[in-house]
């Protein structure tokens, strides 16, 4: 019921929930999976001499790390927007955010999100010296896309549920594969050839 009231709110007229920020949480997600797409599979295959595939490689770090400070920031704005339609909440902003993280399914599937975007930035540390880093990167951003179906019309489904949000990360982990993926080849492929 409490994810319903959030779903039905966000988008009504006047509500503190942000077309905006939506979009920025899910542009920030889509590049995210990006940049672990070109990282993982097209620099693979790249026959280029090494200093081209470092500077490649470093620069999808560092576009990985803006965007995941984007989904932050925005993951936390709808956090508090989501906490202003809570009718029993607390008057302070902050008290009724805990009190969504902790006391509703949404605020939880939040949480899933918020837990995968905490392993993201410690992986995205470690890719700095380390190809490992990447991997604990891609287990929070499966992380992060589960937690995005959590708070989005999948989670609410209670029958077939777990089939409904199987299908909302795959599908989510495609877009970002490809839109993100052309992102991350324009923004760090395409300059690490040229310099």
């Amino acid at each position: 019921r409490d994810q319903r009231l959030f779903l039905h709110h966000a988008w009504a007229p006047g509500a503190t929930f942000s077309t905006a920020e939506r979009w920025a949480e899910l542009v920030a997600v889509l590049v995210l999976i990006g940049t672990l797409v070109f990282r993982f599979f097209v620099m693979r295959d790249l026959r280029l001499p090494a200093n081209i595939v470092a500077d490649a490689d470093d620069r999808a770090r560092r576009l990985a790390v803006s965007v995941l400070v984007l989904f932050v920031l925005a993951t936390l704005w709808r956090l508090s927007a989501e906490s202003g339609l809570l009718p029993s909440a607390p008057g302070a902003r902050v008290a009724a955010m805990i009190t969504v993280v902790r006391g509703t399914g949404w605020g939880r599937g939040w949480l899933f999100g918020g837990v995968g975007a905490v392993v993201a930035a410690a992986g995205l540390f470690v890719a700095r010296r380390s190809v490992r880093g990447w991997i604990v990167a891609a287990i929070g951003v499966i992380a992060i896309c589960f937690g995005e179906g959590l708070t989005g019309h999948a989670g609410v489904l209670r029958q077939r549920g777990s089939f409904a949000l199987a299908i909302d990360l795959a599908h989510m982990l495609g877009a970002g594969g490809w839109l993100g993926g052309l992102s991350a080849l324009l923004f760090c492929g395409f300059p690490a050839t040229y310099t």
